[in-house]
């Protein structure tokens, strides 16, 4: 084998590893030759670059060293694969390489660098760097200049990142929305081209935040400063402030109040603490007002609407006149005042007394109301009456409302108490042993 080169063991090093089908059988003769009598000889020397080919050309055509005699692939010279040759120079300007366009031959870098370059034309970014052609041809070679190299890593990395987080969705109390592409653009631009994948996300609590890709899959960030700093009764309680917020807002409509939003800021402020809620009436007046009043039905509406309604309300009670024994007469101005609700003066038939009752109370229709001032109870049924209020209030059935109220007053009596509170014990457990008779109490 004739070979011309400028650094000859390392040529030979790379002639004994090369594989016969990348174009070279001479690579698998020299690993079979371990005998240091047949070792190859290396011959060195200076050369002037036109003359060498001449001569390698010469010598490969004297020894026959050309395959099949021996291990020259080609007959050397210009026929060689010479990198400076002018025609390879001339075939490989033009070739595309990924977004890189070979337009010229850079002989003072090629001098340089000791192997051929090429002036080349980025077509992302309109550059024009030097490569090498080693860059160029080996697998997986250079496709574009650094700057370009470094936006379509960022890019495919970005892509990445988004997919990861979409193809989870929930992170504690984050649920993830949309990515953010221009926070991400401009944290891009800050940072001098390095930046972090932002998420809009939405807590479980409603609040609205845009948080790191990192954050949220490395568990670093599981919801809102508020949310994620909670831990076990103050979560509990967290927990249920949430579904209190959840079913007003599902709720939506309360008589004339409309729930807008919860009112986070004004909830803080209230000692003891309250959900306040942003609502507006029907007549357009907007209020803050606590979801357990609107719950309760405490409030119906603004002032004006109220006092609206509280008119007709009276209204439609005068109109309506006879309540069995009762007949409503006029409103009780100086009771109204004093209690802050609308009363109504009645006049009893049955006794010919006077009694005055609330005109919401007398107004409803979802139950029976009072039918006269209470002359026509007798002291069992008046008792039973009661009874039976107090058991609904305490959430029990009457018979077991009358046996705690009969254990109770025996359990005064055996104590140390004074007389007086006897005596009225003792009435009380004569009361309740006869209501415990009662056809109703035996339910």
């Amino acid at each position: 084998y004739l070979g011309l080169s400028k650094n000859p063991n390392k040529r030979f090093q790379q002639h004994k590893h090369k594989r016969s089908d990348k174009g070279s059988k001479l690579g698998d003769v020299l690993r079979y030759i371990n005998d240091e009598d047949q070792k190859p000889l290396v011959f060195a020397g200076t050369y002037v670059r036109g003359s060498a080919k001449k001569v390698e050309k010469e010598y490969i055509a004297r020894y026959m060293s050309q395959w099949p005699n021996g291990f020259n692939m080609s007959p050397g010279g210009e026929g060689g694969n010479d990198q400076f040759d002018g025609e390879y120079i001339a075939e490989k300007i033009g070739r595309r390489f990924g977004l890189l366009t070979v337009r010229d031959h850079n002989e003072p870098e090629s001098t340089k660098r000791g192997y051929l370059c090429f002036d080349c034309h980025c077509s992302g970014c309109g550059e024009m760097p030097v490569i090498g052609i080693v860059c160029l041809l080996r697998d997986n070679g250079q496709k574009s200049c650094g700057a370009c190299s470094a936006k379509e890593q960022g890019a495919r990395l970005v892509a990445k990142t988004v997919k990861r987080v979409f193809a989870r969705i929930k992170f504690g109390c984050w649920t993830a929305k949309e990515w953010n592409e221009k926070r991400t653009a401009d944290d891009r631009c800050a940072n001098g081209g390095k930046s972090e994948v932002w998420i809009d996300c939405v807590c479980d609590c409603g609040r609205e935040e845009c948080v790191r890709a990192g954050q949220l899959l490395n568990n670093r960030s599981k919801g809102c400063l508020s949310c994620s700093n909670l831990t076990g009764a103050k979560k509990t309680v967290h927990q249920e402030l949430k579904k209190f917020i959840n079913k007003i807002m599902l709720i939506g409509k309360f008589d004339l109040w409309t729930v807008d939003e919860y009112n986070e800021k004004a909830s803080t402020k209230q000692k003891p603490a309250k959900s306040m809620f942003d609502c507006h009436c029907v007549c357009g007046e907007t209020q803050c007002i606590s979801g357990t009043s609107l719950l309760r039905g405490e409030t119906k509406g603004c002032a004006s609407c109220s006092k609206m309604r509280c008119c007709d309300t009276v209204e439609r009670v005068l109109s309506i006149k006879f309540f069995g024994q009762l007949e409503a007469i006029s409103r009780n101005d100086k009771l109204s005042h004093e209690k802050g609700h609308n009363y109504i003066e009645f006049i009893c038939h049955a006794c010919n007394g006077h009694v005055s009752l609330r005109a919401t109370e007398m107004a409803r229709t979802s139950r029976q109301v009072q039918q006269s001032c209470g002359c026509q109870r007798t002291g069992m049924s008046n008792n039973l009456a009661k009874a039976k209020t107090y058991a609904k209030k305490v959430g029990l059935s009457l018979r077991k409302y009358i046996l705690r109220q009969i254990a109770g007053a025996e359990k005064i009596l055996a104590s140390k108490q004074n007389q007086s509170a006897k005596d009225k014990y003792a009435k009380v457990l004569v009361n309740m042993q006869e209501l415990l008779l009662h056809p109703e109490a035996a339910r």
